[in-house]
């Protein structure tokens, strides 16, 4: 079974064929958000649960999730927005 392909964030910013990556997995989401895997892996399921942020998490096999950089950001930006808020729809 092939490997996910590794992207290297440091590259990314020096080599602008690589700047539009627009999929990146739990690896490369942690290192590009500085979080750990625990609470990005409680994030993604919030995103699962939500309508608006659902199609951001791709699960291509039962080991591979693809998660999509714009949609996460978008996602953090509503999540610290809606912080106190009770109903979060």
């Amino acid at each position: 079974m092939p490997k996910p392909v590794e992207i290297d964030l440091n590259k990314i910013g020096t080599n602008p064929e690589l700047t539009d990556v627009i999929y990146g997995n739990k690896e490369v989401i942690c290192k590009a958000f500085s979080m750990n895997k625990s609470t990005l892996t409680h994030w993604l399921t919030e995103m699962r649960s939500n309508p608006k942020f659902e199609s951001g998490v791709l699960n291509v096999t039962h080991k591979v999730v693809l998660i999509h950089i714009g949609k996460f950001e978008e996602f953090c930006i509503w999540k610290s927005k809606n912080r106190y808020k009770q109903n979060k729809s």
